[in-house]
C-alpha cells in the first residue's frame, strides 16, 4: 500500500499564478471594500481561486462591518462618540437635517 499520490488526468489549476496574485493584490490596495464578486469581474479569476488568493496567498481576512467597532482603538471609539455628539447638536439646530441625507452605499449629509 502506497500513500503517494498517483498521477491524475486533467489540467492543473492556472488561476493561482504569481501574476493573478499580483493583480488581486493591486485591486485590493486600490479599494479594500471590494467584494470577491468585484474582484472576479475585474480580474477574471474564479470565485474559489480568488478566495484562496485572498486568504492563503495574501493572508487577508474578511471583516464584517458589524464587527468593526470591536477592533477599534480607544481613540477611534472616542472619535465616533464625538461625531455622534456633533450630529446630535446639528439635529437640535436643524430638525430637518435627516431630510437632507441621501443614503446608498455611503451616507452623505448636507449642512
Amino acid at each position: 500500500m502506497s500513500l503517494a499520490d498517483r498521477p491524475r488526468s486533467g489540467q492543473p489549476s492556472t488561476s493561482r499564478t504569481d501574476e493573478n496574485i499580483a493583480i488581486i493584490h493591486e485591486l485590493i490596495l486600490e479599494d479594500r471594500r471590494r467584494t470577491i464578486e468585484d474582484l472576479i469581474d475585474l480580474s477574471g479569476v474564479s470565485w474559489s481561486s480568488c478566495q484562496q488568493i485572498l486568504s492563503e496567498e495574501l493572508q487577508m481576512e474578511r471583516v464584517a462591518a458589524k464587527f468593526v467597532p470591536h477592533v477599534l482603538t480607544a481613540d477611534q471609539k472616542q472619535s465616533r462618540v464625538d461625531a455622534c455628539h456633533e450630529l446630535k447638536e446639528h439635529l437640535e439646530i436643524d430638525p430637518d437635517l435627516f431630510l437632507k441625507v441621501i443614503t446608498g452605499d455611503e451616507s452623505w449629509c448636507y449642512p
